[in-house]
Parts: C-alpha cells; structure tokens; sequence
C-alpha cells in the first residue's frame, strides 16, 4: 500500500504498483532510481496509441490506448530509466551526458535533454 499524507494512494503487490501506477505520486514513489516524468504536448491520436512531442520538437509514438487525450493536450509522459535505450544512430530525444554513475552490475547516465530536464538512463 502506498500513503500520501495518511490517503491510500494505491494498493497492490510491489509489481503490480511498479508496472501499473495509477498516478504520478505512486509512479515516482516506486522504483530506484525514480521514474523520469517528461512534460510532452500530444500532436496525434489514432488506434496504435499517440504520438507526442518533446521539448524541443522531438516525437515518438507511445503505444497506449489514450481514452481522454486530444491533439494539443499537454501531458507528463513517464518513463522508466531501464526503458530507456541509447542510440547514436536513431535518437527521438537528444541529450548531453552529465553524469556516468557505475554501481557494478548496472550503470546509469544522467542526461540533460532540451528545456533544461534531467533524464536517467
């Protein structure tokens, strides 16, 4: 169970609350390091999911069904950090590392992409 000021945010097993978070405070809460939280305005809505727009006039498509979202919606796209890919070749968000911080079995980059926000990869 996850509380916010004593208010039962969600319930569920660990897993459960880790892949499906039923808002952005439970999203954040679970998981190390914490879920990156990208503020994206929606450019299309069609039955594969929706295509929104980065800082900086990135796109990619989001595989999801958006039951309330409308071409021009300003939403908080979240993403997990191990969901995150590096590709020099095909980049859909471009960034500068600023930091590289190896813990063993898994390493993690920091990265500043356009308007200033910080992503973990």
């Amino acid at each position: 169970m996850v509380l916010q000021g004593g208010i039962i945010e969600q319930r569920g097993s660990p897993l459960e609350l880790y892949h499906h978070p039923r808002n952005l405070f439970v999203a954040g809460f679970i998981g190390s390091p914490k879920m990156n939280f990208i503020l994206v305005t929606v450019s299309a809505v069609n039955d594969p999911g929706a295509i929104v727009r980065f800082p900086g006039d990135a796109t990619v498509m989001i595989p999801v069904k958006p039951k309330t979202l409308s071409v021009g919606d300003r939403a908080t796209l979240g993403i997990r950090p191990e969901h995150l890919l590096l590709d020099r070749n095909n980049s859909s968000l471009n960034g500068e590392v600023l930091v590289v911080k190896r813990l063993g079995g898994e390493t993690y980059l920091y990265i500043k992409i356009a308007v200033g926000e910080t992503v973990v990869v």
